[in-house]
């Protein structure tokens, strides 16, 4: 028997030049703007430029890092105090979690650590998040269509996540037009995200027509947009099929789940300083060589069928091993660094390992994994 459900933001906007509506779609919302972006606002000068002719105030807060829950806190206060009416959160996946978090605490009362699962209570939000608008400006996360904010805690050298339906965006906005000037590795690592978020929906134990549909649509965009994207920053086609890529991905696993490669991702963005794109590309070959050869054992033929399929989209062969192979090629084309450059230690593995079996994403990875698959993964990663 089939069974799923559908959630998401109000609406959603795709297109080349569409963040030109953003000032008309905040001000529908109130006067006073309160904009989440990255380390340099300047590059959206004619944007917030825009927003500041039509609202009466408007403040910015810079995210130079991955969120964490200091650095929300942080913002929170800055948003209070300026007494915003709506947020737009305008960035990569960092602030645009950062945002989302905001939004979500700004208007529930009690100390934040209530909401936040694994380091906190994580009681449901009583009241629906401030309105805001989500702007991407990578392809990467689909953080602007997801339910949950990924925040760090230093102190419990974890990340956790801020989640429910009460933090959906009211209107998202994808502009192909603003991931033009994303640089070769930003581009590599937020793509093999939405790579990565299109290919664990597949395979979840949540797995549904729905999220089959537009994870096939998205991987056969992946199959060469993301090489060429890469390559030829400039590529608008590439660049507009990313964008499917990433918003269907957001989708996505907001409505399947996830697998083993956020499994570890997860509690391996508390240990390193490192982008959560590039963590996930570099666990992904590792994951799929465990999760295919477990399959093969159990000899699970929906399983093994979507692996073909998998090979299909990517490479026109309909073979696991296909896809496998084609998994491998992007991580040499896009020079994907592996753990220990990251500053991640062999002597780390059993703590990972350990907080990884713990982790949500793992109990929807297609087969149970084992410890030592686990671990067998982590050291293919090193």
């Amino acid at each position: 028997m089939v069974k799923f459900e559908i959630s998401g933001p109000d609406r959603i906007l795709f297109g080349f030049g569409t963040a030109e509506q953003v000032p008309e779609l905040v001000r529908e919302w109130g006067d006073h703007l309160c904009v989440v972006t990255g380390r340099h606002p300047e590059r959206y000068d004619a944007l917030l430029e825009g927003c500041r002719r039509v609202m009466k105030s408007v403040a910015v807060v810079s995210v130079g890092e991955e969120p964490s829950v200091e650095l929300v806190l942080e913002a929170l206060d800055k948003a209070r105090a300026f007494g915003a009416s709506v947020l737009l959160g305008l960035g990569g996946g960092s602030a645009l979690d950062t945002a989302k978090a905001v939004a979500g605490l700004a208007v529930n009362p009690g100390d934040p650590f209530e909401y936040l699962e694994v380091v906190g209570a994580g009681k449901p939000l009583p009241h629906r998040a401030l309105p805001w608008i989500a702007v991407p400006t990578t392809a990467g996360s689909g953080a602007e269509v997801t339910r949950n904010a990924v925040l760090a805690s230093r102190e419990h050298r974890v990340k956790v996540s801020l989640r429910s339906d009460r933090l959906f965006a009211r209107t998202v906005v994808v502009d192909p037009l603003l991931t033009v000037s994303n640089p070769p590795h930003v581009t590599a690592w937020s793509g093999m995200d939405a790579l990565v978020q299109v290919t664990e929906p597949l395979f979840s134990t949540r797995r549904n027509p729905f999220a089959d549909g537009l994870c096939r649509e998205a991987l056969t965009r992946a199959a060469w947009a993301l090489s060429a994207a890469f390559r030829e920053g400039t590529n608008l086609e590439a660049r507009e099929a990313m964008c499917i890529v990433s918003l269907f991905g957001g989708i996505a696993l907001t409505q399947a789940g996830l697998g083993a490669v956020h499994g570890l991702a997860g509690p391996l963005g508390g240990m390193v300083e490192a982008p959560h794109g590039a963590l996930c590309a570099r666990l992904l070959p590792a994951v799929c060589r465990v999760n295919f050869g477990r399959v093969l054992q159990q000899r699970d033929e929906d399983l093994i069928s979507r692996f073909s399929r998998l090979g299909e989209l990517l490479t026109g062969v309909r073979s696991g091993e296909a896809a496998l192979e084609w998994i491998e090629e992007r991580m040499r084309e896009l020079e994907i660094p592996r753990l220990r450059i990251w500053g991640f230690r062999e002597d780390w593995i059993p703590d990972l390992v350990e907080r990884a079996m713990r982790a949500g994403s793992m109990k929807t990875n297609p087969v149970p994994l084992r410890p030592e698959d686990v671990e067998t993964i982590i050291r293919e990663s090193l």
